[in-house]
């Protein structure tokens, strides 16, 4: 469940992260997928709309924000100086552990306000993620869940995601090989987004 939450384009975007999204251009979401990975990205605003989250906008800055999937369960958050990763553990058919690390590339003793509050936005969203993703686990069980088609244009990972799922629970075998670099995360040596 949550990585499909993490791969839905943007779609709980304005519904669920309303700090997040005064900062994103969802309207310029865009999605690019590969073999087996999946990046996620959008420009970011200078300053939070109109009645945006100042919080938000003062530690997710840059000009663009990249989300990152690697198959079948690594995520790569990256703004402007900040990375955030975040890596799920399956524990059961229903249920996950996710593990979340955070890299600055200013790790100077002036930054250190900065990145305690940047962690804390990412961790408000990380408890709004695992909200969304509790509630949909449930109606998944409950009588009245019936499956839908993915949105093309919004769903591009998702689909990858249970393709490659799919094709690896169907032939019995665990996912496997190094994936192939997203070009849009590719950095020069020694260079933080």
């Amino acid at each position: 469940m949550y990585v499909d939450n993490y791969l839905d384009g943007g779609y709980h975007v304005p519904h669920l992260h309303k700090g997040l999204a005064t900062v994103i251009d969802n309207t310029a979401y865009a999605i690019e997928t590969g073999e087996r990975w999946c990046v996620q990205s959008s420009p970011l605003a200078c300053a939070p709309r109109p009645g945006g989250d100042e919080v938000t906008a003062a530690v997710r800055r840059g000009e663009r924000a990249f989300y990152a999937w690697l198959y079948p369960n690594f995520m790569i958050n990256a703004y402007e100086g900040v990375l955030d990763t975040n890596l799920v553990v399956p524990l059961g058919v229903d249920r996950t552990e996710v593990i979340f690390d955070y890299y600055f590339a200013d790790g100077a003793e002036d930054s250190v306000a900065r990145n305690l509050a940047s962690i804390a936005v990412s961790e408000r969203i990380q408890d709004e993620d695992v909200a969304i993703c509790e509630s949909v686990q449930r109606g998944l069980a409950s009588r009245s869940y019936d499956s839908g088609r993915l949105s093309v244009r919004r769903e591009a990972g998702e689909h990858l995601f249970h393709r490659l799922l799919h094709a690896d629970l169907k032939d019995g075998g665990v996912p496997g090989g190094p994936p192939d670099l997203p070009p849009a995360m590719a950095t020069a040596p020694g260079e933080f987004l």
